[in-house]
């Protein structure tokens, strides 16, 4: 019989004879909220996962100016905009307007249509991209 490697991750073992080691996948759906990213970590173990996996990212570090974008990503934001800009996030104190918006995740966040009724508003924070919009997050 072979040897087999183990790993310790904290206080737990991994090896074969162990129950398999759960990571979720929370990328960058906390969006660079504190509050969501703990709901993202409560809400994975919960489900059972041992840890969580989060992503945070520069778009102007790690996106091409040329970049296309995806089928997806055509059929959900303007196809006019480039994937750089598509990818930048908001800046706190930042005016929003019409193109910062798109519903990407239906019953969360701010309405569709209620987008026209917070164009003009500024943010009181900085906003990643992908982040649901909440009210507390306007002046």
């Amino acid at each position: 019989m072979g040897s087999t490697s183990k790993i310790k991750i904290f206080d737990r073992l991994i090896d074969p004879e162990k129950p398999c080691f759960v990571i979720a996948e929370a990328g960058i759906n906390h969006s660079g909220d504190l509050d969501l990213a703990c709901a993202l970590i409560e809400r994975a173990a919960r489900a059972g996962a041992d840890a969580v996996k989060f992503q945070t990212y520069k778009a102007d570090l790690v996106i091409s100016a040329n970049a296309p974008k995806a089928a997806y990503q055509l059929a959900n934001t303007d196809p006019g905009e480039s994937q750089l800009n598509m990818a930048r996030d908001i800046g706190a104190s930042e005016t929003l307007n019409p193109e910062h918006l798109v519903a990407l995740r239906p019953g969360t966040g701010i309405p569709p249509d209620q987008f026209d009724a917070i164009v003009g508003h500024t943010t009181a924070i900085a906003l990643s991209v992908g982040h649901m919009l909440r009210r507390q997050d306007l002046t």
